[in-house]
């Protein structure tokens, strides 16, 4: 963050993981001042929250678990037609491959906010891209006809 633009601030809602840790970490960096620490959250109100956001990022510690790891958010931030920088997550590459930015370090999150940050229209295409990509591929009527052949599929076999 201090190598970013003091324009630039970090909103990480939730409390599950590292939250007291976080919290001290922006204190003790001092970039308290922009990072934005809501806490939980009503999950009604979680698309407003990513509606106000830029970008939006994955940052998992690589491991055992997380590597495969598929989480919802990614779908949520898709669906909200934002763009997405996520950890190196073989789980995430086998959903959505390229309609995300991956890094695998903070210098590469760092040089990939910076390029997204100068570019709107990069943003923007991310955004749409990401949108249509969850309209096409994981709408409801999408699954419950892929739910449904399967199960036919199921019978017939």
């Amino acid at each position: 963050m201090r190598n970013l633009s003091s324009e630039i601030k970090l909103l990480i809602v939730g409390k599950e993981g590292y939250f007291e840790e976080n919290v001290k970490l922006a204190k003790f960096c001092g970039v308290a001042d922009r990072v934005i620490f809501p806490g939980m959250i009503p999950y009604s109100q979680v698309p407003k929250y990513i509606s106000a956001m830029d970008i939006c990022i994955i940052p998992f510690k690589k491991g055992g678990v997380s590597e495969n790891a598929l989480p919802l958010k990614l779908f949520e931030y898709l669906a909200c037609g934002k763009p997405v920088v996520s950890s190196e997550l073989e789980g995430v590459k086998k959903a959505v491959g390229n309609l995300v930015m991956y890094a695998k370090d903070s210098d590469e999150y760092r040089l990939i906010f910076k390029k997204l940050f100068d570019d709107d229209s990069l943003r923007y295409n991310m955004g749409i891209s990401g949108r249509e990509f969850i309209e096409k591929n994981y709408d409801w009527k999408n699954i419950c006809e892929k739910l449904e052949n399967l199960l036919i599929d199921v019978q017939e076999n």
